[in-house]
């Protein structure tokens, strides 16, 4: 004789969920405002900028994470170069935050190469010590 189990549907409990849920999509609404917040202020002022551009370096956002046959290694810069486009799409919060980092980028590295330069032509060559 097999014993039949009635199972009962708890609505009480259904209630609570869609209000888990609904309260869930609440933080998440006001953790994404503090979140754009945060990046507006980081990205108002330069060290911010800077930050940002720096981690973006670092996670190769622009490079090939290819590695041949190391298929490890291509699987380790694939993983930081996702990093760094999920950082992109943050900064979608304004459109113009990332165009923004990627000219002062420009900008800086032309700095640095003309103060290199500089540097080179104040600095006299060994060549330049022996006919004096």
């Amino acid at each position: 004789m097999t014993r039949k189990r009635k199972f009962k549907r708890n609505f009480a409990n259904e209630s609570t969920e869609e209000e888990a849920l609904a309260h869930a999509e609440h933080l998440s609404d006001t953790q994404k405002l503090a979140d754009n917040a945060d990046i507006v202020e980081m990205m108002n002022s330069s060290s911010g900028r800077r930050v940002f551009r720096r981690i973006l370096q670092e996670c190769g956002v622009m490079t090939n994470p290819f590695y041949g046959e190391e298929t490890h290694a291509t699987a380790f810069f694939e993983g930081r170069r996702s990093i760094g486009l999920s950082i992109i799409d943050f900064l979608q919060v304004q459109p113009n935050f990332y165009i923004m980092l990627q000219k002062e980028g420009i900008e800086d590295a032309l700095v640095k190469e003309q103060q290199q330069l500089k540097v080179s032509r104040d600095t006299p060559d060994d060549d330049d010590e022996e006919l004096l």
